[in-house]
């Protein structure tokens, strides 16, 4: 099991229930390169500036109240997947499509949150589509959880 977090202090947090060595302080993107991610609060709600899209941006005032804003590392998500990943959970605030794109596993489960505000949403489902993911539980509104057919 592994976990990637841009925010530092929940990289830090989780680094106390599960050993540091499974815990890597990045964001996932479509580069490594160093990108800012823009922090709104104390749930940890934020993405990288240089989405077109996310979530908290549909949320009128909220969004334009950055408490925090700090550089984070990028990475492609082939940095991370050694082809054995087995379950997976994505939920990236807008970047998921960057973790299917360089996606080298194809996982037995797979839970992701998907808005269909997001203009990536019908990439993602024709993604998902095509390597032959089925929904096998509806979590929330924009969460589901996939099985490969």
């Amino acid at each position: 099991m592994i976990l990637i977090e841009p925010n530092a202090d929940l990289a830090a947090h989780t680094r106390t229930y599960m050993p540091s060595e499974y815990v890597y302080e990045y964001a996932v993107t479509h580069r490594d390169d160093v990108f800012y991610y823009r922090d709104y609060g104390a749930n940890g709600e934020g993405f990288l500036s240089m989405l077109e899209w996310a979530p908290i941006k549909d949320q009128g005032a909220k969004a334009n109240r950055v408490i925090d804003r700090y550089k984070v590392t990028g990475r492609t998500f082939d940095f991370f997947d050694d082809g054995k990943i087995d379950v997976i959970n994505i939920d990236c605030e807008g970047g998921e499509h960057f973790v299917l794109d360089r996606m080298i596993s194809r996982p037995r489960l797979l839970q992701i949150e998907v808005h269909s505000t997001n203009p990536k949403h019908e990439d993602i489902k024709n993604w998902l589509a095509e390597n032959e993911y089925v929904v096998i539980k509806q979590v929330s509104t924009h969460t589901a959880v996939y099985s490969r057919k």
